[in-house]
């Protein structure tokens, strides 16, 4: 009979440095000795009200609604922000709900402004929209 195992990156890096067993920092003479600080990626500074979004706007054009405007936040390092976007028809029934990050897993400068764009595939024009940035992480 032939076994498939499935191993982890942990499980390979350890296999890889021979140790057949986890170690911490503060108890074996084999772990590495970092003095410098890191901050894992996702750990941020940063609030969601820390970003301003300014200068909204939207555009149909054919079967797509468009979103335009600009960020700028003044966290103390480069972040990620994830915007949602909500349209609603004329008769405040919520046509989409999308939520969208407008440089990908790209951080944005502090104080700087960055525009962005978003869309929807939609054959009807939303009568209104809004945005509101609901996380900020570094990528």
């Amino acid at each position: 009979m032939r076994l498939n195992y499935f191993v982890t990156p942990l499980a390979t890096m350890f296999l890889m440095a021979g140790c057949d067993k986890a170690y911490d920092n503060q108890s074996s003479s084999r772990a590495p000795n970092n003095s410098a600080q890191v901050v894992p990626a996702g750990i941020s500074d940063c609030s969601p009200g820390q970003v301003e979004v300014k200068n909204v706007a939207a555009r149909q054009d054919g079967d797509w609604t468009y979103i335009t405007g600009i960020l700028r936040h003044s966290c103390s390092m480069a972040t990620g922000v994830q915007l949602k976007w909500t349209a609603f028809y004329s008769d405040n029934n919520v046509a989409w709900s999308l939520n969208f990050w407008p440089n990908s897993t790209s951080n944005i400068p502090p104080n700087v402004d960055f525009p962005f764009e978003g869309m929807n595939s939609s054959r009807m024009a939303p009568s209104s929209n809004t945005i509101s940035v609901i996380e900020t992480r570094p990528w």
